[in-house]
């Protein structure tokens, strides 16, 4: 199982400079863009911290104050999947997969909710993907067979486990 907590720059746009100096809208906006950015550096420090509830509060401010970055949905997702609450995370990653269709994390995350649900052939398919996007992703392919051999494909689980293994063979969950 991999949940990952991503520490990126928020997403919010930089103002731009204009005459050679900032009007007072940029200065507000360079001001959200540092404060937003603070927010999340401490979300993900409260999360290291294992101050779960904090953190989640935090990713629902920026959500509900409108931001659109990936990473505010999908670390307020990973909060949930540590926290066991599943089917809070699926919109969220739902919604950072729209953002960023690309994002093979997201779509392992998806797959680890879908199948703590039951909904095994859904997970099967958001691992998949995961693993078009990223084909060495040993996490992705240790959950795929964790998923294969939930559904009772034990040869298709033994294969994801044997590349999960290559791929990173100190890896204990493998």
């Amino acid at each position: 199982m991999l949940i990952i907590v991503k520490r990126e720059t928020c997403g919010v746009s930089r103002p731009n400079r204009s005459n050679g100096g900032f009007s007072t809208h940029n200065q507000q906006s360079s001001k959200s863009f540092a404060d937003h950015a603070a927010k999340e550096q401490k979300a993900v420090s409260l999360i290291n911290r294992g101050k779960l509830q904090a953190a989640e509060a935090i990713y629902e401010d920026l959500i509900a104050t409108g931001t659109r970055n990936h990473v505010v949905f999908a670390n307020l997702a990973a909060v949930y999947l540590m926290q066991g609450s599943y089917t809070k995370s699926i919109p969220l990653l739902k919604k950072v997969i729209q953002l960023e269709p690309n994002d093979p994390d997201a779509h392992n995350n998806l797959g680890i909710a879908l199948k703590e649900l039951g909904d095994l052939d859904d997970a099967i398919a958001s691992y998949n993907t995961a693993l078009q996007l990223k084909p060495n992703y040993p996490d992705a392919h240790n959950n795929l067979g964790n998923a294969l051999k939930e559904k009772g494909d034990l040869t298709a689980a033994v294969a994801s486990y044997k590349t999960a293994i290559q791929l990173k063979p100190n890896d204990p969950d493998a």
